[in-house]
């Protein structure tokens, strides 16, 4: 009994530095990989932030770094993930938003230019007010800002609640009660607008071409005929579905560019944001 008492204790005790070893090693790690970045070697860099990913978890910051470490290397459909997945962390962040803004007009020169005076729809659908709204609650806004209203407007029902239950003043008693629904409202609609965000967050229905150029095709087939135009890596497309191969793992994508252009497209050309 004494001895199962001290493995405990050093169990316990243990805990701590074995964190502080795991803080210490993460850290050596980034700053090799910041070393690797400053110094141009960015495919060590790549590589170092991966390591970080993988081993000790993700974050926005995080996802940046591997987004400029992949563009400085020349891999701009990398880039393009990352930020991405950067943006879906951190929606409300504007320096990762302006490096989305920036990337994202480069590769759609590039389709464009692959056009070579050609009729062709390569342009994303422009967005309609629905899309801009959904955009403003699920891309812009996380999961967490939401709850913060949710909760604030709660406190705030709660508030109305006690006057209108408490007070002896008519005119106190009928701003508690209307007051009281009004944030009732707002809570839910709030809930709501959080749960949106966060399934968004959650979601894997579009993704980034990672090959350097690929042709939609008209079936899940490598002999089936194109159904596009080349795009370039780094081109965000919908998610339709998917063909999955016998092991049950993607085989094939189901895209959308925009109304006029959809098509399939390989899973090892293609990765899901």
């Amino acid at each position: 009994m004494k001895k199962i008492f001290w493995i405990i204790l050093t169990l316990i005790f243990s805990l701590p530095s074995a964190a502080a070893d795991g803080d210490v090693a993460e850290l050596k790690l980034l700053n090799a990989a910041d070393s690797a970045y400053k110094a141009g070697n960015y495919t060590l860099a790549v590589e170092a932030y991966d390591s970080v990913a993988r081993t000790y978890g993700t974050s926005a910051a995080l996802y940046f770094n591997l987004a400029n470490a992949w563009y400085e290397g020349g891999n701009i459909g990398m880039a393009r993930l990352y930020l991405e997945r950067a943006r879906k962390l951190a929606p409300g962040n504007s320096e990762i938003a302006n490096n989305l803004e920036y990337v994202s007009m480069k590769i759609q020169d590039a389709n464009t230019a692959d056009l070579k005076g050609k009729k062709g729809n390569i342009k994303p659908d422009e967005p309609n007010f629905w899309d801009g709204v959904t955009k403003t609650i699920c891309a812009d806004r996380s999961s967490n800002y939401w709850a913060g209203f949710a909760a604030m407007s709660f406190l705030l029902l709660l508030a109305a609640a006690a006057l209108y239950l408490f007070s002896t003043n008519i005119g106190a008693r009928k701003v508690g009660f209307f007051g009281g629904l009004i944030f009732l409202f707002f809570s839910i609609v709030f809930i709501i607008f959080s749960f949106s965000a966060a399934s968004y967050f959650e979601s894997e229905d579009a993704g980034v071409i990672t090959a350097y150029k690929v042709e939609l095709l008209t079936e899940p087939s490598p002999d089936s005929t194109p159904s596009s135009s080349p795009l370039n890596r780094g081109t965000k497309l919908e998610v339709m579905s998917v063909e999955t191969a016998i092991g049950g793992n993607p085989a094939w994508y189901r895209v959308r560019l925009n109304r006029s252009n959809t098509g399939w497209v390989r899973a090892e050309d293609f990765e899901l944001i």
